[in-house]
């Protein structure tokens, strides 16, 4: 989070920046290693699960692997462009992205983890320089 706020001003969302921020987010987690920053190999349809664990049914079904590169391509590009033309409120547009990017589920792990990140990133970039982590119990952090 701290690369977010040290490198918002000039850090554009891009599909090699969301790699390299999901490269940074699992760079402590030996059992992601292998696919760091890579789009995911098999599908990662989000699954509810009962108290056990064992999966009970899929929530929905996300993007292909082999759609994956496409579909995220298609994303950024749509961003850049809606924030570029000034033609939807910004809060539309990070809306609009978080919920395509979790459609898409583009990496094995950490895409919930990720959505929150460039989330963070999208608010930051339109002007809003605080973000509040209630959860947790802290302050508003002031960008920059």
């Amino acid at each position: 989070m701290d690369l977010v706020f040290q490198a918002c001003g000039d850090m554009l969302i891009t599909e090699n920046h969301v790699r390299q921020l999901h490269q940074a987010l699992l760079r402590h987690s030996t059992k992601d290693e292998r696919h760091r920053g890579g789009y995911k190999t098999l599908p990662n349809n989000v699954v509810a699960k009962d108290a056990s664990g064992r999966e009970v049914g899929v929530v929905f079904e996300t993007t292909s692997p082999f759609d994956t590169p496409r579909e995220m391509e298609a994303l950024v590009h749509w961003a850049a462009k809606a924030t570029g033309e000034s033609s939807m409120h910004p809060l539309l547009i990070i809306s609009v992205f978080k919920v395509v990017f979790l459609a898409i589920h583009p990496f094995q792990d950490g895409n919930g983890r990720l959505s929150r990140i460039l989330t963070t990133l999208l608010l930051l970039r339109a002007g809003y320089d605080r973000v509040c982590k209630k959860s947790r119990g802290q302050a508003c952090s002031r960008a920059g």
